[in-house]
């Protein structure tokens, strides 16, 4: 065994440190970005905002209960007979394209299109007011808006807030 005196440093010599970094807000506007409301979650808790940003991820029913022996047909036959399957369409929205699903906001409560058995047994006033599907995939940018919440109306929850989907523009 060793043993070792242990010595208090003389503390008249300091160290200069720079200023440290400002953690400003990002700007506000009519239409945010997703890092504000990352930030100022609890600003805009339940109120309606539109948030400019791009698609990062995208929600796949078919990916995400695929095995890896199961053919097109056996995924398509499954998804017709199973749809409770899969959950309801949401994505991610992030500050730029190359984004994490980490650094970015969740869209919920998208709109799906009116599946086969539902058009046969709905009324047709449901079938004819079912909302339009929004054309969107990875890297659009686009314009969202909806209300900022912690829980959507089908279940959805997130405490870091999640946008529920009203309308959906594309950026040009």
């Amino acid at each position: 065994m060793v043993k070792v005196k242990l010595e208090i440093a003389d503390a008249s010599e300091y160290i200069d440190l720079p200023e440290p970094p400002a953690f400003d807000p990002p700007p506000e506007g009519d239409v945010l970005a997703p890092r504000t409301l990352r930030v100022l979650s609890n600003k805009y808790a339940d109120s309606k905002v539109a948030v400019r940003g791009t698609v990062v991820w995208i929600y796949d029913c078919g990916s995400s209960i695929r095995t890896p022996d199961m053919s097109e047909k056996e995924l398509r036959r499954l998804l017709s007979d199973e749809p409770e399957r899969c959950s309801r369409p949401h994505l991610y929205l992030g500050d730029s394209s190359g984004a994490s699903v980490d650094r970015s906001i969740w869209v919920v409560e998208v709109p799906r299109p009116i599946r086969r058995d539902e058009r046969r047994a709905l009324p047709k006033n449901i079938v004819d007011s079912w909302p339009a599907v929004p054309k969107v995939k990875l890297g659009d940018e686009v314009i969202v808006r909806g209300t900022w919440a912690t829980v959507s109306p089908r279940g959805f929850r997130n405490s870091d807030g999640l946008l529920i989907y009203e309308s959906l523009e594309h950026v040009e």
